[in-house]
């Protein structure tokens, strides 16, 4: 592992974020926290091709951690004889009424097979009926508040691993690089943001559910050349915002993902 590597997989210091008690109407409280913060309303049009996208951190002790929903992703085509644990998977997220993320990427087989064999879904796309998307998506163009947080999580990353090579860090120029990208990266890193965090931004994944051939589930494990970078990013990015790890080559993953589920009512 280079020095690259090594600043980039080291976790961060961070306490870990106990799921809480469940609500007795979850929606309900949902409803009362939107309120509270102002969400709900009409997002103004933002066009990330032309406005500067200014960089907004999350607060990671102040996410919404009760609305039951996951995620997944890989790289590369799940082997058939891990179909059948895919069947499991689905039927204990069911049974807990769960809500899947869906980013409708070709580019993600596991998600992709997830989604074929799961009903309730929220479709977060980068723009329009992207790889097939429904025209009723949860976000057919990411909103203003998911690029800000899409460059924060981008700036955070990056600045820690300038901090652990013991390297300068100029964030004025990584901002104007960024701005400067093709409009499609900005647009996936945006839809990367709801993907983690909702609609409105403030709803962290409950579990994210990965598929690689090295079993890594946390970031001391990453192998860039054989888990690839956006397995690397996610994995990261799920440890520094608390969200759990689940990878389906793993033997026990069935039976970590039940006892795990069962925290929930």
């Amino acid at each position: 592992m280079n020095e690259f590597e090594q600043a980039y997989s080291a976790p961060q210091e961070r306490q870990p974020i106990e799921q809480p008690a469940q609500p007795s109407n979850p929606m309900q409280a949902y409803s009362n926290v939107n309120k509270a913060n102002g969400y709900g309303k009409k997002n103004k049009k933002f066009n990330s091709k032309t406005d500067i996208i200014e960089p907004e951190e999350v607060n990671v002790e102040s996410l919404i951690r009760f609305a039951r929903t996951f995620a997944a992703i890989s790289e590369k085509e799940i082997p058939k004889e891990l179909l059948p644990n895919i069947d499991l998977i689905v039927e204990e997220l069911e049974s807990k009424k769960f809500t899947m993320r869906v980013d409708y990427s070709n580019r993600n087989p596991l998600g992709t097979e997830l989604a074929s064999r799961y009903g309730n879904q929220a479709a977060f796309l980068p723009f329009g009926e992207f790889g097939g998307g429904p025209k009723d998506a949860e976000i057919s163009f990411p909103t203003e508040k998911a690029h800000k947080i899409a460059l924060g999580m981008e700036i955070d990353k990056v600045k820690l691993i300038h901090e652990r090579m013991k390297k300068p860090f100029n964030q004025t120029d990584f901002m104007d690089d960024y701005n400067a990208q093709r409009n499609f990266f900005k647009l996936l890193n945006a839809q990367r943001a709801h993907i983690f965090f909702g609609k409105e931004c403030d709803t962290a994944l409950n579990l994210m559910i990965i598929y690689t051939e090295s079993g890594v589930e946390t970031p001391d494990k990453l192998d860039f050349k054989k888990d690839g970078y956006t397995i690397s990013d996610t994995v990261k990015y799920c440890s520094d915002f608390a969200i759990p790890v689940f990878n389906l080559k793993n033997d026990d993953v069935v039976t970590r993902i039940r006892e795990f589920l069962n925290t929930f009512n």
